[in-house]
């Protein structure tokens, strides 16, 4: 794959290289969760690795995944671009900008993630995605069931508590954030520390974000 640096990536456990439709979180949304995860660190303790405040996103969608090693990823993009930077154009028509309310903690198999209650707004931009062209292999569109930001990972998920959801669940977070830019990332460090911003897109604001 033509450009690509096959590093080995210590959370991924792989190379990586992935490319995504992500909402921009406004700096200070990206602060108050980044503080917040280190609460969440010292609370557990150890194991726990802490995203840093700059790559923090609400993923749109994953239009080339960074798990999956089985075609030309680099390939596939160039073949598919075009019908990418048409959907955010499209997007840009159809969806406003809006808010995201965060306010639910909740502990995956991978990592500790904050929930948004549900957008439609979200919603309407996924279905754009969704409906280009599969990559090589894949069966069916992605479904998304949440709208979230990722804080932790597991530096090692065996070593993680069993008591993890009860260490966590008293925590508190309520967060407002006003979305209205989109872009197209090209990540080659996961999970998103190192990311060339292929398009970024403005949402149009109508009346307040909401």
């Amino acid at each position: 794959m033509t450009g690509f640096n096959p590093q080995r990536d210590e959370l991924l456990e792989q190379s990586c290289l992935s490319y995504q439709a992500q909402f921009a979180l406004p700096a200070a949304v990206r602060g108050a969760l980044a503080e917040f995860s280190r609460r969440l660190r010292q609370t557990v303790v150890s194991g726990l690795w802490v995203a840093p405040a700059e790559s923090l996103h609400v993923t749109c969608y994953s239009l080339v995944s960074p798990r999956d090693l089985s075609f030309d990823k680099d390939r596939y993009w160039r073949s598919m671009r075009s019908q990418a930077e048409e959907a955010v154009r499209r997007i840009q028509l159809e969806v406003p900008a809006f808010q995201l309310r965060f306010r639910t903690i909740r502990v995956t198999e991978r990592a500790i993630v904050v929930l948004a209650d549900d957008q439609p707004s979200v919603a309407r931009a996924r279905r754009v995605f969704s409906r280009l062209v599969l990559p090589p292999g894949a069966k069916q569109s992605l479904v998304y069931d949440t709208i979230h930001v990722t804080l932790c990972r597991y530096a090692d998920p065996s070593g993680i508590r069993r008591d993890l959801p009860e260490t966590v669940a008293p925590l508190r977070l309520e967060l407002r954030a006003d979305i209205d830019t989109l872009t197209l990332v090209r990540e080659t460090v996961y999970p998103s520390l190192h990311r060339q911003t292929l398009i970024s897109a403005s949402l149009a604001r109508i009346g307040p974000a909401g």
